[in-house]
């Protein structure tokens, strides 16, 4: 099975936190935890203070601006809820009127081969991992995962299965691009 990295595109209007304690609800969003008994929605709005912004069209995933959370329209849920809620939790947000979901990637799998994976590391912590810029599995076909995360990226990579990506582009959703892992 092949997978892929997810990345958001700049090609869709993002949508931002608008108080300091959602942006800190987001950045937790390591794969370690989950939230739903104490959830509260919280609210997104666009981000029309980057120039450009407001002429982009809306997306399916719009980027918060945060490599670790997965946001998703109401249509791209309905779309991928099954897949999804095996690996994760979903969470409501709201967002300038209409209804957004945070996926919390609950699923982790220690799969990456460092060895020969493209590895970049912290100049002043060499032991710790700053960004995979190429990746290689260990093993990919032991595991059957649709959606999951890494230990080596402390929860910052969301990587998702061939089967996935080929259900957001049958669907039409859009806002992701993929970077295919090796």
């Amino acid at each position: 099975m092949r997978y892929y990295v997810l990345k958001p595109t700049n090609d869709f209007r993002g949508l931002v936190p608008n108080t300091d304690e959602g942006w800190e609800a987001l950045r937790r969003f390591d794969g370690r935890q989950t939230f739903s008994a104490n959830w509260a929605p919280l609210e997104l709005v666009h981000d029309d203070d980057t120039p450009g912004e407001r002429s982009l069209p809306e997306a399916d995933f719009p980027d918060v601006g945060l490599p670790n959370i997965l946001v998703l329209s109401d249509r791209a849920k309905s779309v991928l809820g099954d897949l999804l809620s095996k690996n994760g939790e979903l969470l409501p947000l709201s967002g300038d009127g209409k209804g957004y979901w945070a996926f919390n990637v609950t699923t982790v799998h220690d799969v990456v081969d460092l060895e020969g994976s493209e590895v970049e590391y912290f100049p002043s912590n060499p032991s710790k991992i700053m960004n995979i810029k190429r990746y290689v599995l260990k093993e990919p076909k032991v595991f059957n995962a649709h959606i999951f995360k890494v230990p080596e990226m402390d929860g910052l990579d969301i990587l998702v299965s061939d089967d996935l990506k080929q259900r957001i582009e049958s669907a039409g959703l859009t806002g992701l691009a993929y970077q295919e892992v090796g």
